[in-house]
C-alpha cells in the first residue's frame, strides 16, 4: 500500500481541523496579535484559520436577543465551529489565499516526498508491543497534565502539519533521498 495517498489526505484534514476550529489558534493575524489559549468565551471571538486567522466570528450574544440554549448568566455562546448563525466581525482574502497556498505546497510537497513509499510489513515481537503498550500508557497518563481535553487534536493535527514540512522541506532540499527504505522500484 502506498503511503504517500494516505499522508497527503492526513495533512489535507489536519489542516482543514486547524483552519474550522475556533480557538485562537493561529500564528499571525493580519489584525496582529497571537492565539490565546486561555481565555474563554466572552472574553475570546472565535478566530479560523491555520496559520493565520483570516476570519473572526463573535462567541457571544445577550440572551435578551436571542434564545440562550447555554452558556452562564448574560450571555450564551455560539459554536467554536462555523456551522451557526454566528455574524462575522472580520475577513481577509488576503490570509485565506495565504492559508489555501501553505496547504496546497504542503499536501502536494508531502505526496511528492513520499512517492513511490510502500508501507513496510510489521513484524511485531512480544517486546516491540510491551514497548509500545507502555508508551501509549504513559502518553494516556500524561494527557490530562500535559495538554488541556480540548487540545489533544490540536496538537495531534500540528504535529501531522510539522512532520509534512519537513518532509516537504527534505524532498526539495535532498530530492536524492528517500524516507523509507521499503521502495517500489517501478514507483
Amino acid at each position: 500500500m502506498r503511503v504517500a495517498p494516505i499522508a497527503a489526505f492526513l495533512v489535507l484534514v489536519a489542516f482543514l481541523f486547524m483552519n474550522l476550529d475556533g480557538y485562537q489558534t493561529h500564528l499571525f493575524s493580519p489584525w496582529g496579535g497571537m492565539g490565546a489559549f486561555r481565555d474563554e468565551p466572552p472574553i475570546i471571538m472565535w478566530c479560523h484559520g491555520w496559520p493565520g486567522s483570516f476570519l473572526i466570528r463573535r462567541s457571544c450574544y445577550s440572551v435578551k436577543n436571542g434564545k440562550g440554549t447555554f452558556g452562564n448568566g448574560r450571555f450564551a455562546e455560539y459554536s467554536r465551529w462555523p456551522i451557526d448563525n454566528a455574524p462575522i466581525a472580520e475577513f481577509s482574502a488576503q490570509t485565506l489565499a495565504v492559508n489555501v497556498l501553505i496547504i496546497v505546497s504542503l499536501v502536494f510537497g508531502t505526496a511528492y516526498g513520499l512517492k513511490g513509499c510502500e508501507i513496510p510489513k510489521f513484524r511485531f515481537t512480544t517486546k516491540s508491543l510491551l514497548v509500545l503498550t507502555s508508551i501509549v500508557a504513559v502518553a494516556v497518563t500524561l494527557k490530562p497534565w500535559t495538554v488541556p481535553p480540548r487540545y489533544w487534536l490540536q496538537v495531534l493535527a500540528f504535529a501531522i502539519i510539522v512532520v509534512a514540512a519537513l518532509i516537504t522541506i527534505g524532498s526539495v532540499l535532498f530530492p536524492t533521498y528517500r524516507f523509507f527504505a521499503t521502495r517500489n522500484p517501478n514507483g
